[in-house]
């Protein structure tokens, strides 16, 4: 992979370096006391501070797939007559992640990835080089974990979705087939209730129930599995 803003050969641009800074009244205190005491251990402890630590940076959007004719379109190894042929030479390769890979990267990489860039910081080390040495090769074996999904769909990464299980009123109103069949035994149920009240008073709930068919089947004696109304329930 490459980053799309290289430097040029002729003039490399500088690497990056930890400048070591101390802020506050105790920490300046500190240092002089180890100035005044310990010289040597006051200047190996900077040391310590500017070598402690390597923060590798990149920008997944400035990754690009080496094409063969890169040498042709790169801005880096032929450059441009102007800002628009160079922006098209730059942004039109290929881009080094798709959306599933951004994905498995994520799932590798955790909360060092946000925001479109990733950073991995490096102390392994007592030396600046070997720590970023040893990032940059984290970094590369990260980017080539998550390319494995060009492989095939198994290594896409898949969601667990937790769905609570409905209620028998919620299956109604969400199947259409129950809907259905709810309304047309309501029908029926209220034309027999019209029937019932011009000969009563008073009409028991108990008669305008809707049939179920476990209650009938523990009424009868029988299991549920064998008493099946016509229309399959």
């Amino acid at each position: 992979f490459i980053p799309n803003q290289t430097s040029n050969r002729d003039t490399p641009q500088p690497r990056h370096q930890n400048i070591p800074v101390e802020l506050g009244k105790v920490e300046h205190y500190d240092t002089n006391l180890y100035k005044r005491n310990d010289p040597q251990g006051w200047y190996q402890r900077m040391q310590d501070i500017h070598n402690r630590n390597v923060s590798v940076k990149v920008d997944l959007r400035d990754l690009r797939v080496v094409s063969d004719d890169y040498a042709a379109t790169s801005s880096t190894f032929a450059p441009a007559a102007n800002k628009e042929e160079t922006d098209n030479a730059t942004h039109g390769k290929k881009p080094y992640f798709g959306l599933q890979q951004e994905r498995r990267l994520r799932v590798l990489a955790g909360e060092r990835v946000g925001m479109n860039i990733i950073k991995l910081d490096s102390d392994r080390y007592e030396d600046q080089p070997d720590n970023e040495r040893f990032g940059v090769t984290k970094m590369q074996q990260l980017l080539s974990d998550a390319k494995k999904t060009e492989l095939g769909e198994e290594y896409w990464p898949t969601v667990e979705v937790k769905v609570r299980n409905p209620s028998g009123q919620s299956k109604a109103m969400q199947s259409l087939i129950d809907y259905n069949r709810i309304e047309a035994q309501s029908k029926e149920l209220f034309a027999q209730y019209r029937e019932i009240k011009k000969k009563a008073l008073f009409v028991s709930p108990t008669d305008l129930y809707l049939k179920d068919r476990s209650v009938d089947a523990a009424a009868a004696g029988g299991s549920s599995r064998t008493s099946v109304t016509s229309e399959g329930y």
